[in-house]
């Protein structure tokens, strides 16, 4: 197994294997020789101001960077969607092909569907590992962007854990929905009940999800940079977000609502920008609630004037010479 750091000196990311740890090694960009020992996640609360304020001072620090991924992803997650266009399409003009040929679409299109399915996954893996190497302050490497092949393995394990804990709420959820609809369809005097239903299970899916999102939407950053399993890496990142539920609950509630606005303002395009965003966020609430720092970009403040001159007509004191106008200052005479 291999671990990842950032080198000390030039913030590249780096690779060793894991039994190189606590020895010396020397970074192929910079050639700083220095000790990489493995970190110690220490559990630290977050302010809900500050977690905002940080995730957009980076993302504006490093925009061309974010940019640049934002479109690099899109482009692939296109490209990994037309296969699913062509033989979805396909599959709808079964019964205008022989037997013969409907099976080999069938075949052709569920080894597609495996292979963009796994392509997707490893999008979200090296979108990760990507953001938390241009957070740490790393210099833009796109090659990060490909995952290894047992890290997506392993978020494939996730991806099913998570599925099946959102179908246990979503598929109840799912016969309400369908249930509002008949009756406002089919009972006239039950409509306003039929609305409210819908209204309400609508909701209670946004709000579950979102929660679901607080808990264990971490969960793969912990995959990604500790290397940990697709369950221990979910206990990490419900144990790291505890105390910090309703922080990162109430800014992906500010993100989403943001984030709809201003990509239908701006037709779609918006998108291109919102998905990187949400990765530097994810990677700055990750480093956050492990204790891990990163470079904050410091805003410049406003200008410091200088000291007013004291009433009383003395000359101010500097404080670094201890001298009064250019005169040593006078120390109290001490009592022999």
């Amino acid at each position: 197994m291999s671990i990842e750091f950032n080198c000390v000196r030039c913030r590249a990311r780096l690779q060793i294997p894991e039994e190189v740890l606590g020895q010396k090694t020397q970074c192929p960009y910079c050639q700083e020789i220095q000790i990489v020992a493995p970190a110690v996640l220490t559990p630290a609360r977050v302010q809900f101001l500050r977690l905002l304020q940080d995730t957009w001072a980076v993302f504006c620090a490093r925009f061309s960077e974010f940019l640049v991924f934002g479109l690099v992803v899109i482009v692939a997650a296109i490209l990994i969607n037309i296969p699913f266009q062509i033989f979805g399409r396909l599959i709808g003009l079964l019964d205008q092909f022989p037997r013969e040929i409907n099976i080999v679409i069938i075949i052709v299109s569920v080894v597609f569907f495996v292979l963009a399915m796994i392509c997707g996954l490893g999008l979200v893996v090296g979108s990760t590992r990507y953001a938390l190497h241009l957070v740490r302050g790393g210099p833009q490497k796109l090659s990060l962007l490909i995952p290894r092949a047992g890290q997506i393995f392993n978020y494939l394990l996730q991806y099913l854990i998570l599925l099946l804990l959102y179908s246990v709420f979503t598929v109840p959820a799912l016969f309400l929905i369908r249930y509002a609809i008949l009756l406002q369809e089919h009972v006239e005097d039950a409509q306003p009940m039929g609305t409210a239903l819908l209204v309400c299970v609508v909701f209670f899916l946004l709000f579950f999800s979102m929660l679901v999102s607080a808990r264990l939407g971490c969960g793969v950053a912990f995959l990604v940079d500790r290397n940990e399993g697709p369950i221990q890496s979910l206990l990490s990142s419900y144990a790291f977000s505890a105390g910090n539920t309703w922080v990162i609950f109430g800014n992906l509630f500010v993100f989403a609502i943001g984030g709809m606005c201003f990509t239908c303002c701006t037709c779609y395009i918006g998108g291109i920008l919102l998905l990187p965003f949400m990765y530097c966020f994810w990677a700055i609430v990750y480093l956050s609630i492990t204790g891990q720092s990163f470079p904050r970009p410091v805003t410049a403040g406003p200008p410091m004037q200088p000291p007013a001159t004291p009433q009383s007509g003395l000359p101010p004191l500097d404080p670094l010479s201890g001298e009064v106008d250019g005169w040593p200052r006078s120390e109290p005479a001490k009592n022999e």
